[in-house]
């Protein structure tokens, strides 16, 4: 059974609102939850079933990368985290918090944001000049110039302990 205070911890997650996500943890929601099939009755949460709330925490900082455009100066991670500050504030608490001891919270984030790269990846191969690569250069094989994409860079630099 969903606890109206869990819900509101997740909505408050996918909304990107500080407030209600503080009003959330000081009313006791469990950071440690986790998207299952329950959440369905209460909205469209599909595409985060199974996540843990750090993993959707994570999902809502880290998606935009996918799309990120950047030249030849490279991807401007501050700008981005600034765009996206609510969101960074509600992932970077959370993992501070450091939910589940037992990992579980922390592996799916992993998850989360290797299959945010991964994308971002496929999206570089489908479609590399709406990314802002306009020009290759062509001693690098594919393979090497997506795998210093400073999206996919930036995506790699983010650690659980």
């Amino acid at each position: 059974m969903v606890k109206e205070i869990d819900y509101d911890l997740l909505i408050a997650i996918e909304e990107s609102d500080v407030r209600k996500f503080q009003i959330a943890l000081e009313k006791g929601a469990n950071i440690n939850g986790i998207v299952s099939e329950e959440y369905k009755k209460y909205g469209d949460f599909e595409s985060s079933c199974g996540f843990t709330f750090l993993a959707v925490a994570a999902q809502m900082a880290l998606y935009e990368t996918i799309n990120a455009h950047h030249d030849k100066k490279g991807f401007d991670k501050e700008e981005y985290e600034k765009e996206y500050s609510d969101a960074f504030e509600i992932f970077n608490t959370l993992k501070a918090l450091k939910p589940n001891e037992n990992q579980e919270g922390c592996t799916s984030a992993k998850i989360c944001i290797e299959g945010i790269a991964q994308t971002r990846e496929m999206e570089l191969y489908d479609d590399p000049y709406c990314y802002g690569y306009d020009e290759f250069d062509e001693e690098m094989s594919e393979d090497e110039w997506i795998s210093e994409d400073p999206a996919i860079e930036y995506l790699k630099s983010f650690k659980f302990e």
